[in-house]
């Protein structure tokens, strides 16, 4: 009896340590020269920002450049962050791992612009996923993913601090990503395929309506309407789609843009600098991709920025700009035919890992399974 279950452990063995389809480890490139699961790639304030979740930091920079070497580093000691926001005084990002928000102030030194901590704001619920600023309110908010509480911050005395908290129980419970803020209305997704609507000004969060959604968006990430008012979704695994109104989702009235676009991986967080709508993904290939939008005529939907395998991963477009990391063809590949892009992990990242289903994930100092 001990013998077979001894060399029942030993068949184990190999399983457990694949912790959740995790590739192997190389370090034939520098981590830092690569990108591991954006969510977000926005500019704030005159301030670009790459959020570079599973490398867990937070990018910076003046100007834009197809050159990661050319950005500064706001954080690398992150646990799986996801977004940034600001009010145009300080900046606010998630350290969802950790439960935390943390707020930054931008100082300008000579010619350059530096970003200094001011504070951290604890116990933001579980895995707080999204920060957003609302100009209407002049508040912050931010959603907790897990806990499903909606927490909202204002500025005092140059420091973010917590104002109001609500659990919402119309999410049942429900892993939600993100929230947005659209005219006057916040709108919440979540991983059953559903988008609440409700009131927020208030601090009263009123559910107005319920869209059900297909399945290809069940796993919803993020909302966004664009400047043109198109509605865009992302969602796990291949979601990214948009329509004239959420009720065009419902009933499938939209267009599906994740292969018109050429999308790689799961697209993330969507943003808009300067007329083009930005979208992250990640898991098979971890890069960006814009694209400019014709309000009126739908042919006019195209790619833009190819990837390019000629140059290691940055693809540079003239009349635009696009930042790319597709996995190189190798011996050293996982199973899943994908190069390890991770990062070496300090013994604190390592000594808090956890792992969680279907992630690619070395290890995230959190108290549930990274999502």
């Amino acid at each position: 009896m001990r013998r077979n279950l001894t060399f029942a452990l030993l068949l184990l063995v190999p399983i457990l340590c694949q912790c959740s389809h995790e590739p192997e480890l190389t370090f034939d490139e520098p981590w830092r020269t690569r990108l591991y699961a954006p969510t977000m790639m926005d500019r704030i304030d005159g301030v670009w920002f790459i959020v570079d979740t599973w490398h867990h930091r937070i990018l910076f920079a003046d100007e834009f450049s197809s050159d990661l070497s050319d950005w500064r580093t706001l954080t690398e000691s992150a646990a799986g962050p996801h977004s940034i926001a600001s009010d145009g005084d300080f900046f606010l990002y998630d350290n969802t791992g950790r439960g935390e928000l943390h707020a930054v102030r931008k100082v300008r030194l000579n010619e350059d612009v530096t970003l200094t901590e001011t504070n951290v704001i604890p116990d933001m619920g579980t895995r707080p996923h999204r920060v957003v600023y609302d100009e209407a309110t002049e508040r912050f908010y931010t959603i907790a993913s897990l806990s499903q509480e909606i927490i909202r911050l204002r500025s005092e005395s140059g420091e973010a601090v917590v104002e109001h908290r609500f659990h919402a129980p119309f999410l049942n419970g429900v892993y939600s990503r993100s929230l947005s803020i659209i005219g006057d209305r916040m709108y919440i997704v979540s991983s059953n395929g559903r988008i609440s609507e409700t009131t927020y000004r208030q601090g009263e969060y009123e559910v107005l309506n319920v869209y059900q959604l297909p399945s290809k968006f069940k796993a919803m990430i993020d909302i966004y309407q664009s400047s043109n008012g198109w509605y865009y979704l992302s969602a796990k695994p291949r979601g990214f789609g948009r329509s004239r109104t959420l009720e065009g989702f419902a009933t499938g009235d939209y267009e599906d843009l994740y292969g018109r676009l050429g999308l790689k991986g799961i697209p993330y967080y969507i943003t808009e600098v300067e007329g083009r709508l930005v979208v992250p993904f990640q898991e098979t290939a971890n890069g960006f991709i814009s694209f400019e939008e014709d309000a009126t005529d739908r042919s006019q939907m195209s790619r833009h920025c190819p990837i390019s395998a000629r140059r290691r991963w940055l693809t540079w477009c003239a009349s635009s700009w696009g930042l790319f990391d597709r996995p190189k063809k190798s011996a050293r590949t996982s199973a899943h035919g994908r190069r390890s892009t991770n990062r070496p992990l300090s013994p604190e990242v390592q000594s808090a890992s956890k792992c969680g289903p279907r992630n690619n994930v070395r290890a995230i100092p959190a108290s549930k399974p990274p999502r």
